[in-house]
């Protein structure tokens, strides 16, 4: 029996070359698991899937190339997220142009998406759905918090530490609704969410301890007031009988 090095073994445990298979509602894309599919390749399924022109700058994107590990199957109606989720792993978003889908660097680039493009055309997922099971979870999407407790410009300035990359995240307070709007990846504004969460069920049993320790102190207070006003009283009597 004719033994392999190891290094053909390891190869073969591998799909060597973009593959895919369409019906009429789902896709399976089986990527080059060797060298990874380069993203020209990738750009021109998306063009046939899309049904729509894609234009991009060479130089932008020859050398990428995805690596995905497993054959990937979908419903064709998500393969648009999808695959807008891919590109940002190479830093890389879709700008629509009418009919053209536009495929450009996020920063950097020759055609880099003007400031703030990406975050403009963040689709809005509501925050149960987004907490559920949200797929596109490296999809930029924009959200609503609402808070109870806190004070939601409060909560806006320490949430500056998680948004670093102005291009693709945000975080801007609504007072007046006690809300937050957030941009930024799926999976970052699911944790974010978690602790904005956290700390207001925080805010709402301190500020209940507070209330508790106001009340006990009315009350306190209260008792006082009647045990001086019923003395005062005794004093009076005292002094219409002398």
């Amino acid at each position: 029996m004719l033994a392999l090095p190891p290094a053909l073994v390891a190869l073969a445990l591998f799909a060597p070359a973009q593959n895919v298979a369409v019906d009429d509602d789902r896709i399976k894309i089986q990527f080059d698991e060797v060298d990874g599919t380069l993203v020209p390749d990738f750009l021109k399924l998306m063009e046939i899937q899309l049904g729509r022109q894609v234009t991009y700058e060479p130089r932008d994107v020859e050398d990428r190339r995805l690596l995905v590990l497993g054959a990937q199957e979908l419903p064709r109606r998500d393969f648009r997220a999808y695959a807008e989720t891919l590109l940002l792993t190479q830093d890389l978003i879709v700008v629509e142009y009418g009919p053209v889908l536009a495929v450009r660097v996020s920063t950097g680039g020759r055609h880099s998406a003007k400031p703030g493009y990406a975050k403009g055309i963040a689709p809005f997922v509501p925050r149960d759905e987004l907490m559920a099971d949200w797929k596109g979870r490296r999809q930029i999407v924009t959200t609503v918090l609402t808070v109870r407790s806190l004070h939601p410009g409060e909560v806006t300035n320490m949430l500056q530490t998680y948004f670093t990359d102005p291009m693709l995240e945000s975080c801007r307070s609504v007072d007046n609704a006690r809300s937050l709007v957030l941009t930024g990846h799926a999976e970052t504004l699911r944790q974010v969410a978690r602790l904005v969460d956290e700390l207001d069920r925080a805010a709402a049993a301190d500020a209940a301890r507070r209330t508790d320790e106001l009340e006990a102190r009315l009350e306190f207070l209260e008792e006082r007031l009647d045990a001086l006003e019923e003395r005062d009283e005794e004093e009076d009597e005292e002094e219409e009988k002398g």
